[in-house]
């Protein structure tokens, strides 16, 4: 039994230390592969376990039999070994994560010295530039491309795919070979290795490597396992390679890896890769995956080393494990390209700041399409527009441009430049509103792909200012007024081109000098003080004065001058407006006077429709009185001397008429040198054989639209008003022209208009006239000739011109002469007319004819029935239309003629003859009236083809109007030709 007891101790132990010894083993295989902590954990359990195993061997053997229970304590641990081995095993094996493995990824691609690609579903999704070199295709032309396009044909392109789809299925990569067709149509034998880019789901995209084995194999692998060809290439690679063996000891290490890390090679063979200068940070965040490793797997890290004089690079670490147990290490210094990138990524935040920040509108278009992909919050504030509104639209989508040729030369620019730089175009915003920007642009790849990274500055304010100051500008250089800029010492600084016209001063001149270059001595120094005193102190002067011109004449402006304060309130410049009121003063003076002659011609019409019918009563029984007595009585004397007397007064009537211009005119189409040389010996007889008369006509001189017996009177009288300057002997002139108002003559005379004139100057020798007396020539009643003067003759002439729509200037200086310059216009679409026939002298008796006579003046009627019965005609008379009504109605024997007064109550003349000739179409019209023209022309009366006579109306002139408007012959003129109107 004893026997037994020590036989199964001993088999017992046997086994327990078997399981202790191969899990030893197994442990320190791994033992390099764990972290500092793991090994921490390894060694504790060791020590925990160590005493146990020698306590048990150390026994004799004579109490092993009462230590039966030792074998499972040892059982228990290697289980516990076992244990641990398996918990380390399965961390070792962790996965990477899926930030971990697109990072793989993208250094993978970016620095992979192989040719490598993306495909899913057969569809390339990426390539590198080894690719790209291998296949002799384009990133472009790759990308998005059916991978059939590799293939040499489709009987390959199937065998592949099956043989690819059955290596997934089993092992979970791939590993295959087979022809490819390079772009120029060359023939490869390529090695193509497979994986999923996800290995929890087969089904996401494949990763594949590309080499080109299309050389002699054989060839290569003696190249891999010749040491020389092996070494050579170790030590040419352009980057430090590491072999270490099974246990993780470096056994190699070429010049490149020793530069990079500034160790000597003795310094790292023979030391575990652990000993590395790794950083503590990049240790904790990318431990070694030796799992990853003894699975054949390629595992990439980024690292940080620190080179004995602390400088930290970054290296991207390619390690993977050879079927030997040996590893081999490649490793990159990517530090520039870290640096590259961060600066990259601060150059990225700095752009996305700047992008979202930017007050100016910037937008990114994809060049292809025109689409936008994005917008900033200055494009959506200037444009009105949203990024929902215009996520991939277009800018025609939008509507954008206004102008299309602005469009074209921004697509010009970007062509054939690549860039486009302040391209100043018109945009429409989205409520329709325009507006000016700034556009520049430039081409960017995103992705490969081309866009167009625009920004627009809005500049319509700008350019709205710069619209605004520069028609500022221009309204100051063409005002009329004088703009002049001073700095604060009054040294002017700016004046635009008014002070030149109205000074005749230059800028040039001027500039930098003081205004007081300009003073007259017409104020005194009082004045100038207190116009500084009060601009100085911050406030604002206006008011009047007389300066002097370049040329040495005075003027007179009304000036306002203004201070021009900074931000801080200081004074820093004066402006002054000014305006020449010269003329202003001088036509306010006209006016003065045109009011007064206006007061006298309300006056003188408003007397004289009842003087003119008093005048009527006198002269009409004067003459029928005169007719009744022999011409050798005594009381015809005395008649004829009345009869004198009240055409005397008529006479003057006419003329104060004239001079209010409210009497009636017949004008014609004449030629004013025709007109004139009929008078010129009426003329000569008037002025008397001591003063001599000169005739100057113009050749070429334009028709004009006057009464001919106004134009005598204008004549008449000038002339001589001109005799009776001339103390003795002397001489007139007659002169005609045609002349051109311009606005300035206009701007002195209100009544003038741009347009040609006709222009007669009366001109003297005579004794001339002080200023004070030509200021008043043209008042009625004035005259210098004492009792011999009315003071009518030239406010008559006055009356005429300016009834005529003319103008009427005097130059005159003592004992120099005068001269009288009337300027009436040309006319211009007038109506030629054949003159009117003479008024007949002699008294022309009637037939008998009816006579409906209506006035409401007694006295006037009675006397024109008088008067009507002596010219033989038959009198049908009445006081009132309402009984010329009555009476026509009742009388049997018809009318001819309607005599009737103009202005009467109830009923005018004009609409008394136009109900009349309603029913007697046959009657004839005569209209008679006292009142002025201007009356009488709100009746309708002095129109065209309308016969008129004026009171008061003697027989003669009444008949030969009677027998006019009577006759065919006066019928045919009637309808021929203008008749009587008035202005």
């Amino acid at each position: 039994m004893e026997y037994c007891y020590c036989l199964s101790f001993k088999i017992h132990t046997i086994l327990s230390i078997g399981i202790f010894l191969f899990m030893l083993c197994k442990a320190l295989s791994n033992y390099y592969r764990f972290t500092p902590s793991q090994r921490h954990l390894y060694l504790f359990l060791s020590v925990l376990c160590a005493p146990q195993q020698a306590f048990a061997t150390s026994l004799p053997q004579s109490s092993w039999p009462e230590l039966n229970h030792h074998p499972f304590l040892l059982i228990g641990a290697g289980l516990t070994f076992t244990l641990v081995m398996f918990l380390t095993r399965k961390k070792l094996r962790k996965p990477l994560s899926p930030q971990q493995q697109d990072l793989s990824q993208d250094s993978l691609f970016a620095s992979a010295p192989i040719a490598m690609g993306v495909v899913h579903n057969r569809v390339i999704q990426r390539v590198n530039d080894e690719l790209c070199s291998l296949s002799g295709y384009s990133r472009h032309e790759l990308t998005g491309t059916n991978s059939r396009l590799l293939y040499f044909d489709d009987q390959e392109f199937v065998r592949i795919g099956q043989e690819h789809a059955d290596q997934l299925s089993i092992s979970g990569h791939g590993s295959l070979k087979c022809w490819w067709r390079r772009k120029n149509g060359a023939k490869i034998f390529v090695s193509i290795e497979t994986k999923p880019q996800d290995s929890n789901h087969p089904e996401s995209a494949t990763i594949f490597s590309v080499k080109d084995i299309t050389g002699d194999k054989k060839f290569v692998e003696n190249l891999i396992h010749n040491e020389t060809y092996y070494r050579t290439m170790i030590e040419m690679a352009v980057d430090g390679i590491l072999i270490g063996n099974h246990e993780g000891i470096i056994v190699e290490a070429n010049h490149q890896i020793c530069d990079m890390l500034q160790m000597k090679r003795e310094t790292l063979v023979g030391h575990h890769i652990t000993e590395l200068p790794f950083t503590h940070e990049s240790m904790d965040t990318t431990p070694f995956r030796f799992d990853l490793m003894q699975q054949g797997k390629v595992v990439i890290r980024e690292r940080r080393f620190q080179r004995p004089n602390g400088e930290i690079i970054h290296v991207e670490m390619r390690s993977k494990m050879m079927p030997d147990g040996t590893y081999q290490s490649i490793y990159r210094d990517i530090t520039k390209a870290k640096l590259t990138q961060q600066a990259l990524r601060e150059s990225e935040n700095k752009f996305a700041l700047a992008f979202a920040a930017s007050p100016d509108a910037i937008n990114i278009n994809r060049l292809e399409d025109g689409r936008y992909i994005a917008v900033n919050n200055g494009f959506t504030e200037i444009s009105g527009y949203t990024w929902e509104e215009v996520k991939n639209k277009t800018t025609l989508d939008l509507g954008i441009w206004h102008d299309r040729n602005d469009r074209e030369r921004f697509i010009y620019a970007l062509t054939t430049k690549g860039f486009c730089n302040n391209l100043e175009a018109v945009f429409k915003r989205k409520d329709g509103s325009l507006g000016t920007g700034l556009v520049s642009a430039r081409i960017i790849k995103i992705g490969d792909i081309p866009h167009t990274l625009s920004i627009t500055r809005d500049v319509s304010q700008e350019r709205q200012d710069a619209a605004d100051l520069k028609r500022l500008q221009v309204a100051i250089d063409q005002a009329g007024e004088v703009v002049v800029i001073t700095d604060p010492i009054g040294k002017i600084q700016y004046a635009n081109p008014a002070f030149e016209q109205v000074t005749g001063y230059r800028l040039d001149e001027v500039y930098l000098k003081n205004p007081r270059l300009l003073k007259s001595g017409e104020h005194d120094e009082q004045f100038y003080q207190s116009l500084w005193q009060t601009i100085s102190s911050g406030k604002r002067w206006s008011g009047r004065m007389v300066n002097r011109k370049k040329d040495g004449s005075l003027y007179t402006e009304e000036a306002a001058i203004s201070p021009v304060f900074d931000a801080q309130g200081k004074i820093v410049n004066y402006v002054a407006i000014k305006r020449d009121i010269t003329d202003q003063l001088g036509l306010e003076a006209q006016y003065q006077q045109a009011q007064k002659m206006e007061s006298i011609g309300r006056l003188t019409g408003g007397v004289a429709h009842d003087f003119n019918n008093i005048l009527a009563v006198i002269i009409g029984y004067s003459e029928m009185a005169m007719a009744k007595i022999e011409s050798g009585n005594p009381l015809y004397h005395d008649l004829d001397k009345i009869l004198e007397a009240a055409h005397r007064s008529a006479e003057i009537v006419q003329q104060l008429l004239a001079f209010a211009r409210k009497q009636s005119i017949a004008p014609q189409i004449i030629q004013l040198n025709q007109r004139v040389e009929s008078l010129l010996k009426m003329l000569r007889r008037l002025i008397g054989e001591s003063v001599e008369l000169h005739w100057l006509p113009c050749d070429h001189l334009g028709k004009i639209l006057v009464d001919p017996a106004q134009v005598d009177q204008i004549l008449a009288n000038l002339c001589i008003n001109a005799r009776d300057a001339i103390e003795s002997t002397g001489t007139i002139w007659l002169r005609t022209s045609q002349v051109y108002l311009d606005q300035k003559f206009c701007n002195q005379h209100p009544d003038a208009s741009e347009r040609p004139h006709v222009l007669l100057e009366v001109i003297d020798n005579g004794c001339g006239m002080e200023k004070e007396v030509m200021q008043m020539i043209f008042d009625p009643f004035f005259t210098t000739k004492g009792v011999a003067g009315t003071g009518l003759g030239l406010a008559t002439v006055y009356g005429i011109v300016t009834q005529n729509k003319g103008i009427i200037t005097v130059d005159s200086q003592p004992n120099k002469g005068t001269t009288f310059s009337v300027y009436l216009p040309v006319a211009e679409d007038a109506k030629f007319s054949e003159a009117v026939e003479e008024e007949l002298r002699e008294t022309i008796m009637g037939q008998g004819e009816w006579i409906l006579l209506v006035e409401d003046d007694p006295a006037i009627l009675q006397l024109a029935c008088t008067m009507l019965d002596t010219l033989n005609y038959r009198v049908l008379p009445a006081a009132s239309p309402h009984e010329a009504l009555l009476k026509i109605g009742s009388h049997a024997a018809p009318i001819s003629l309607l005599l009737t007064d103009v202005i009467m109550p109830g009923m005018n003349g004009a609409q008394l003859a136009e109900h009349l000739m309603s029913q007697y179409p046959q009657l004839r019209v005569l209209y008679m009236s006292g009142y002025t023209a201007d009356i009488i022309g709100q009746h309708g009366v002095l129109d065209e083809n309308i016969p008129f006579v004026q009171k008061p109306f003697d027989l003669t002139t009444l008949s030969a109007k009677i027998h006019q408007v009577l006759s065919k012959r006066g019928k045919a003129l009637r309808d021929q030709t203008d008749s009587v109107y008035t202005e």
